[in-house]
């Protein structure tokens, strides 16, 4: 049986993360992870700076959980860590300033940002007894409108399955609107076009760091 790839979570300064800048222009090909081309990818988002260390370490997303659901369903694995940031950031331990997102995020009509995948699991349970709809994990995948992508709730706080399933998401809706990156992005949090371009916003302005940033 293949061992499963690190989640590997990196933490980044907060005030850095969603910094305003010159939006990058997107198009399809920047999304999908170009199946020639992984190895150019992963050192390009290599050299980006973004880890909460007094010595610079560079963000590399290479044999993470990230990295393996962006090549299964070729997606940038940038893409799936800023969204994940996006969706379930917490403020990362000992690190003043810094957040990162988590693992063990449930939410409804509020977040509930559980300590462990026990804690988390236990508590999905309490939530299922009085609704159908909750965001699961650090890509908040939805139950109601996606839980039929896996056996069972609980199978989403596997960060892997969880990653996997927002990636599949994703290449679903890229695939939906091929000349519209945003979109597309913007779709896998809300159907409504204001609310999902308003998303998309925030999602590429971290990709887009990400991206561009240099050590």
């Amino acid at each position: 049986m293949d061992t499963p790839p690190p989640m590997i979570v990196f933490a980044l300064r907060k005030a850095w993360a969603f910094r305003k800048v010159k939006a990058m222009y997107v198009t399809k090909d920047r999304l999908n992870g170009i199946p020639s081309s992984v190895k150019r990818l992963a050192a390009s988002i290599a050299s980006c700076f973004v880890c909460a260390c007094a010595t610079a370490t560079p963000f590399n997303v290479q044999g993470s959980i990230f990295e393996k659901a962006g090549k299964e369903f070729n997606v940038d694995p940038v893409l799936l860590y800023s969204i994940a940031v996006v969706e379930s950031a917490v403020d990362a331990p000992n690190q003043q300033g810094y957040i990162q997102p988590s693992p063990w995020t449930l939410r409804t009509s509020k977040p509930y940002y559980a300590k462990s995948r026990q804690e988390a699991e236990e508590q999905l349970n309490r939530l299922l007894k009085t609704t159908r709809s909750i965001d699961v994990g650090m890509m908040q995948v939805n139950t109601r409108w996606h839980g039929h992508r896996v056996k069972e709730p609980k199978d989403l706080l596997d960060p892997l399955t969880n990653v996997r399933v927002a990636a599949q998401i994703l290449s679903e809706q890229i695939a939906r609107h091929p000349h519209d990156a945003a979109l597309a992005i913007g779709n896998y949090h809300s159907s409504r076009p204001d609310r999902a371009r308003w998303y998309a916003r925030h999602v590429l302005r971290l990709y887009t760091n990400l991206k561009t940033q240099r050590r």
